[in-house]
């Protein structure tokens, strides 16, 4: 797979997570949390399972890779997934990207500390930038403080830190088994593992239609959650990780603050991108490029780039 294939699909990808901010707070005041939980990955892992037996992408797992397949289930679903879909009900779509801005200083520091990932001086640079220039994006738009946005925050702060772990314990089971099926495991064991709330869940749906409803765009940003984010994005985040070290791949994730930025401007109606945010946004592209553009010793990028 070459660096051109590469480059376009975490533009692609870039775009779809970033949607998932909005869609999953108007999603979760639509549909009780849980119920979406469970709903989005049942549809996700029957997708993903489908797609893998269609292109023949099944594998046997490995007993001794049983462990660390658990591992990355309950980090994805209950822990980084439930943490998210709670926190984001109470914070703002501002809040949780700028919280998750942050996402690439951790995956770098733990690849560095658990698989030894060494990562070039001017890597750190581009990463510094990407961040700086979200966190400028997002404080110049504006950031709202209460009790409820505070314990959003909290929550969301610890579902980016379970998504940095689960990047970086994710890279040599992904690089083994393929993007699509270690996905498609992942979601299957994390989805048994929530399974037992699946009558709470239920009932709280029951309650939501019976009374009140739920409004077409609750079913509509459920679809978008689990087609667009965990189908394709996550997919697209794990191809990737497979072909290019952590560090490198987890600073796209500081141009999400600005491409969420623009859907929250165009949902709610508002036409100005300041000048703060131009500048913030390129000060974070070019954190990405230099980010990208960095060799490690030996070529290591172009081997996994180009790996098969």
């Amino acid at each position: 797979m070459s660096i051109r294939a590469y480059v376009p699909a975490m533009v692609f990808q870039l775009c779809l997570v970033s949607g998932t901010y909005l869609f999953a707070r108007i999603g979760t005041n639509e549909i009780p949390v849980i119920a979406f939980a469970l709903i989005r990955f049942a549809i996700s892992a029957a997708v993903l399972f489908f797609l893998c037996k269609l292109t023949g992408r099944i594998k046997r797992i490995h007993r001794s890779d049983w462990g660390m397949l658990i591992f990355l289930s309950i980090l994805l679903i209950p822990v980084n997934q439930g943490l998210f879909l709670f926190g984001q009900r109470l914070a703002t779509t501002t809040h949780g990207a700028l919280i998750y801005a942050l996402t690439p200083i951790f995956i770098a520091i733990f690849a560095y500390l658990w698989v030894r990932e060494m990562i070039p001086p001017l890597r750190w640079v581009g990463i510094i930038l990407g961040v700086a220039g979200a966190l400028y994006v997002i404080a110049c738009s504006g950031l709202e403080f209460g009790i409820e946005s505070f314990s959003g925050d909290i929550l969301i702060w610890f579902a980016m830190i379970s998504w940095a772990l689960f990047t970086v314990f994710g890279k040599k089971f992904v690089t083994k088994y393929g993007a699509f099926f270690s996905m498609t495991a992942i979601q299957i064991v994390g989805l048994l593992i929530v399974l037992p709330l699946a009558p709470f869940a239920w009932r709280e749906l029951a309650e939501k239609l019976a009374t009140v409803g739920v409004a077409p765009i609750g079913w509509v940003s459920l679809a978008y959650v689990t087609l667009g984010t965990s189908v394709l994005s996550y997919a697209l985040w794990y191809w990737a990780l497979a072909r290019v070290p952590a560090a490198k791949l987890g600073v796209w994730m500081s141009l999400q603050p600005v491409v969420a930025t623009v859907y929250s401007l165009l949902v709610f109606g508002t036409s100005e991108i300041s000048k703060a945010f131009i500048v913030g946004g390129i000060v974070s592209l070019i954190g990405v490029i230099i980010a990208q553009n960095t060799m490690d010793s030996g070529g290591e990028d172009r081997r996994h780039i180009t790996a098969a």
